[in-house]
């Protein structure tokens, strides 16, 4: 959902008009965007479906559980959505995804297999079992950078709420004022 919207906003900032081209237009634009991991959610939900403790786990497993783990999930989406027929394209390689998409993309183009590409990454790894992967790589924050950083964070937002209600103070303070003046005339 995250990577349509994502691509959403780029045709708007691309000012493409998709809906106002022809369908030759069409044919030439396609789709590049890739995922780091896929849905590790999907997966784990799966396979607690099936373990050991539950022998007919299986029959309760969606028949869209293998398409819905597919990393061109995405960019089939997107290109369903804007009626794009032209190449539609997904690669993996974790957190290279969406430069390596972009460069894909590029070389459709240049390659004259397309004329318009839409390109980038997707991810949404947030899960237990992501995290305590990264954990256990040691590629997440320590515990003390983590607390300096929720507190920098606590701190903006006590700072912006702050400055929100003197503003308002200010604001009424001004609307106070202006009851009590006497026109000119």
């Amino acid at each position: 959902a995250f990577g349509v919207a994502a691509a959403d906003e780029a045709i708007l900032d691309a000012d493409l008009r998709i809906e106002e081209r022809s369908s030759e237009w069409r044919d030439r634009a396609g789709v590049c965007v890739g995922t780091g991991i896929g849905s590790i959610e999907i997966l784990s939900d799966a396979s607690c479906l099936i373990d050991s403790k539950r022998p007919k786990g299986y029959r309760r497993l969606s028949p869209y559980f293998v398409p819905r783990t597919l990393v061109n999930l995405t960019a089939g989406q997107i290109s369903m959505k804007h009626g794009l027929r032209g190449p539609n394209h997904a690669c993996s390689n974790a957190c290279a995804t969406g430069a390596n998409s972009i460069g894909d993309a590029y070389r459709f183009i240049q390659r004259g297999d397309a004329d318009v590409m839409i390109a980038g990454g997707t991810e949404a790894c947030i899960h237990p079992v992501s995290v305590a992967g990264f954990a256990k790589m040691r590629a997440l924050c320590t515990f003390c950078v983590c607390v300096l950083l929720l507190l920098l964070l606590l701190l903006s937002l006590s700072l912006f709420f702050f400055l929100f209600h003197f503003h308002d103070h200010i604001l009424d303070k001004q609307q106070v004022q202006k009851r009590h003046t006497i026109p000119e005339q």
